[in-house]
């Protein structure tokens, strides 16, 4: 008979969210915060597996609960604490680049302990969906999306300050320089949006149906 719960030694969902000063700027922070407590919550409740918190945005990606450790009352409170939004990145930086190549050996690990067939892994991004980064990123992304046992969604938190994302624009400046010139392209922002699953929510009540929708998605492509 197939099973109607899922394997909870085989399913593990993290949770990454962006502690960067772009969220602080965006006033999106609070609703990280939220959007952590309320996703982690329901996946406790309906026993999904074990759960992981990640956080990114500094120099280093830092595990703050990782998927042996239990999930109880006191955990949210304490990942809540330990977040600043406060890392400031320059051009140079590579947050998401880091956070991709992070995860890649915590599941890569985790994955190799979890026995025959390997971890069911769903890694949920939670953060403002600008970022700066364009060389090797999108690369990065498909190799990250293409591993067996692991499906990425990107949640793009856009309840805060600066206009919505849907409304940003990027431009590119195409033709040879002299002559006739340079004419700009401008294209919107998300349209070239480096990862292919992705939804962008405005608002916390909003979220269950779209991290719901995630969810659902992700048990029908493990089956």
């Amino acid at each position: 008979m197939r099973r109607s719960q899922p394997d909870k030694r085989r399913h593990r969902v993290l949770l990454a969210v962006d502690d960067s000063k772009s969220m602080s700027e965006t006033s999106t922070s609070a609703f990280a915060l939220e959007s952590l407590a309320l996703i982690s919550n329901a996946m406790a409740r309906l026993e999904i597996g074990d759960m992981g918190v990640v956080r990114f945005g500094q120099q280093t990606p830092e595990l703050l609960h990782a998927f042996d450790s239990p999930w109880g009352s006191g955990a949210g409170a304490e990942i809540v604490g330990r977040m600043r939004f406060d890392a400031d990145n320059t051009i140079d930086d590579r947050p998401m680049m880091e956070l991709l190549e992070f995860l890649d050996g915590v599941l890569d690990t985790d994955a190799s302990d979890a026995g025959d067939g390997g971890a069911k892994q769903l890694v949920i991004i939670l953060a403002d969906g600008r970022f700066h980064e364009k060389e090797g990123l999108r690369k990065a992304v498909m190799d990250a999306t293409g591993r067996g046992g692991v499906m990425y969604a990107f949640v793009v938190l856009d309840g805060g300050k600066g206009g919505s994302i849907l409304d940003m624009q990027t431009v590119e400046f195409v033709g040879e320089e002299g002559g006739g010139g340079q004419r700009p392209v401008f294209r919107k922002y998300i349209d070239e949006f480096p990862f292919p699953l992705y939804c962008v929510v405005g608002e916390v009540g909003d979220l269950p149906m779209a991290v719901g929708g995630v969810v659902r998605g992700w048990m029908e492509m493990m089956t």
